[in-house]
């Protein structure tokens, strides 16, 4: 038995099945919009009617209402298998987090908040470059002790590095 393949996939396309997913949506977003044309025109004439019963004041038949809303749920379905097709056409960027940048200066920032903090337990006091460098990474807490900004930092860039990683993997 020979397995042939349909026109116009490549082998990207067998191990990727994104190309294939978009052709497909693409063709359930043609039906959809087939179907909505259709509905349009079943009730072209129940719109004629609907605009005659508000032009002369009355309230417009329930069955034209029907088929008026067939015809907007229609679109509105069509509306939305478009969409998903475009979404799985467009190419998704690599994320554009430097997560090496990051994990390097989360981490260098808690050396900094460490040498603070031994500074302090030994009595010598932290130098002020590690000072301006905590406060350079949470500028918003400048009113705390600097054994409060060195804690605080380091929870800070603990959490920034759970959130880089939820991020790359996709668990948010």
């Amino acid at each position: 038995m020979v397995r042939v393949e349909p026109q116009g996939i490549d082998l990207q396309e067998r191990v990727d099945k994104k190309p294939e997913r978009a052709r497909q949506a693409l063709d359930e977003a043609h039906r959809a919009e087939e179907e909505m044309h259709e509905a349009f025109e079943r009730s072209l004439a129940a719109r004629a009617r609907v605009l005659s019963a508000q032009a002369e004041g009355r309230l417009p038949d329930p069955d034209d209402l029907a088929w008026l809303e067939a015809y907007y749920r229609r679109a509105e379905v069509a509306a939305a298998k478009g969409l998903h097709f475009v979404a799985l056409s467009k190419l998704v960027p690599p994320p554009n987090v430097p997560s090496r940048k990051v994990k390097k200066e989360s981490i260098e920032i808690m050396k900094v908040a460490l040498r603070v903090l031994t500074a302090i337990t030994d009595k010598s006091g932290p130098r002020r470059a590690d000072l301006d460098g905590l406060l350079a990474f949470a500028p918003d807490l400048t009113r705390l002790p600097p054994d409060e900004l060195a804690c605080e930092v380091v929870q800070r860039a603990m959490k920034r590095q759970v959130h880089l990683q939820r991020a790359l993997q996709g668990s948010y």
